[in-house]
């Protein structure tokens, strides 16, 4: 899929793309935002350990492996600055 939207030399595993207005040539970020990340990419990236650890790869590791829904988010993902800022604006909801 890489090869198709970015070019068969593309390494890396992250993308942020925008939406723009084709009539106006108006940005439309501050609307909606797309956060790609390929996962293959990623792994291999791990592999060779070339990702510098942040709160990004901690989510993008996580959601590459496996979960069991019935379990909650590991301590250090609970806390993360990312999922505070999804919280504000309504992506994640707590289980009652």
């Amino acid at each position: 899929m890489s090869d198709i939207f970015f070019g068969e030399n593309c390494n890396d595993w992250f993308h942020h793309f925008g939406l723009l207005n084709h009539k106006t040539y108006k940005q439309l970020n501050n609307h909606l935002e797309l956060y790609f990340i390929e996962l293959s990419k990623f792994k291999k990236a791990v592999k060779k350990n070339e990702i510098k650890w942040g709160e990004l790869e901690q989510w993008s590791d996580y959601i590459a492996k496996p979960q069991n829904p019935s379990q909650s988010l590991p301590e250090y993902l609970k806390n993360n600055a990312e999922r505070a800022h999804s919280q504000k604006v309504g992506f994640f909801r707590e289980k009652h």
